[in-house]
């Protein structure tokens, strides 16, 4: 059944008369009269008759009116859900990103989103492809039509808990350390969790997802190479006896990595690529 029909039906029934539906609508009488005989054959019904210089509406009519409203609530309800969800903000963000600040992005922004693990290089494929808004990376893939802006330095360092550390050497503590390397990026990172190579580490657990390896740190396992920020964030919710510390031995292994915003180059940096960005620049550039 033909909505436009329906909804022409609806505002004939309203004005009592084609000609003003005429108006309103701007469509032309006999188009409408058309219209209506259409929808009278489709549905069996007989809508009006002829009253004076007008239409009056027939009792089958008055019923079908109250049906063909309810048939055009649900079809525009419908109608505004598809295009909520079709407009709802896609941001990408890298594993460790997507595992340690989702919640805080999601309360900044208190909206419908997609937040979109991403790897590296895949961010601003997909931005070009117009499958996400904006991303949030450590390892930029230039490409033509992307641009990153700069939001603040981000320090890694080697992490376990207390009771993992003491009495060891630092020979003797293992590692987590991420399942498969980059196979190439610009700024120079073989191993994902960006470890220096002529550092030496026993490597006793390799995932390929960060919030196992961060499982694994927090139930005293393993040692973790990750960023400052993430010992605070877990810091903040543990207790005493089960908080992180830095491992002193493994200073020299300490590193600075960019967190950049990449965008396209054809957009303008929207409300709430700035409101992420202020999130994460106080939350992870510590």
């Amino acid at each position: 059944m033909d909505t436009n029909r329906l909804k022409y039906f609806c505002t004939i029934a309203e004005t009592g008369s084609l000609t003003e539906a005429s108006k309103i609508l701007n469509i032309s009488h006999s188009g409408l009269s058309k219209a209506v005989t259409s929808l009278e054959d489709e549905t069996n019904l007989k809508l009006f008759q002829s009253h004076g210089r007008g239409l009056e509406i027939t009792e089958e009519g008055k019923w079908f009116y109250q049906k063909a409203l309810e048939i055009l609530k649900i079809v525009n309800e419908v109608s505004g859900g598809l295009k909520k969800e079709s407009s709802a903000l896609r941001i990408g963000l890298s594993q460790i990103l997507a595992t340690t600040c989702a919640g805080l992005i999601a309360r900044e922004l208190n909206q419908s989103m997609a937040i979109i693990e991403v790897e590296v290089g895949e961010a601003e494929q997909k931005i070009l492809n117009g499958e996400l808004d904006f991303a949030f990376v450590f390892s930029p893939s230039p490409m033509t039509g992307i641009e990153y802006l700069e939001l603040g330095v981000v320090r890694f360092n080697s992490y376990g808990r207390e009771d993992f550390i003491k009495g060891k050497s630092p020979q003797e503590l293992f590692f987590t350390v991420p399942a498969t390397q980059y196979p190439f990026n610009p700024v120079g990172h073989k191993v994902r969790d960006g470890w220096p190579l002529d550092i030496p580490r026993i490597q006793r657990f390799s995932v390929s997802d960060f919030s196992v390896a961060l499982d694994l740190l927090r139930s005293g396992e393993s040692a973790l190479y990750m960023p400052n920020y993430v010992a605070i964030l877990e810091n903040e919710k543990t207790s005493e006896k089960n908080k992180l510390v830095k491992i002193p031995e493994h200073k020299a292994a300490e590193s600075k990595r960019n967190l950049l915003l990449a965008k396209s180059s054809k957009s303008v940096e929207s409300k709430e690529m700035k409101k992420v960005s202020k999130i994460l620049r106080k939350h992870c550039c510590v």
